[in-house]
């Protein structure tokens, strides 16, 4: 199964509206289609976007009591993956990108997903592990889906023979 580090941005966006890209990936996630590598540092992030006042106003579903229960199930559903402690530390201007490398390194990650508009995304590959958009990673994972299904479908109709 593909193992993914998701930006704070796509998690973010996939909470608040389902309909996009990113709500499809969360989806596709919580199908089990593919593992969630992230943690602490990424979960707290994820936790402080969601709460900031313009987004607490602006979308009506959003509640301190869900924020907390999402980023419960981030925990719960993910490979949550530990940091050195000199990682967790903000600092410098690229600090949560530096974290999504090095979670997707600590979690053997195939994949880092970001969305559009971050400067990560521009690099294509960092540590040796691809930097897609979540639209990209979409198309991963149909087409991921499409090798493993043959391959399903053999292991049936050889018992189905039998």
């Amino acid at each position: 199964m593909l193992r993914a580090v998701l930006d704070v941005g796509t998690l973010a966006a996939g909470t608040i509206c389902q309909a996009g890209p990113a709500g499809a990936l969360l989806g596709r996630w919580r199908a089990g289609e593919f593992t969630l590598v992230t943690c602490e540092p990424l979960v707290a992030a994820y936790r402080e976007v969601l709460s900031r006042p313009r987004i607490l106003n602006w979308y009506c579903g959003l509640s301190n009591q869900r924020i907390a229960a999402c980023a419960s199930t981030l925990r719960g559903f993910s490979q949550v993956v530990s940091l050195p402690a000199s990682a967790a530390q903000a600092g410098d201007e690229d600090w949560l990108g530096g974290i999504l490398v090095r979670c997707a390194v600590e979690g053997a990650a195939d994949y880092i997903v970001c969305g559009e508009r971050e400067p990560l995304l521009r690099a294509k590959e960092c540590g040796g592990i691809p930097i897609v958009s979540p639209t990209a990673f979409m198309e991963i994972l149909e087409s991921d889906r499409v090798r493993r299904v043959p391959r399903a479908q053999a292991l049936t109709e050889g018992a189905a023979s039998e």
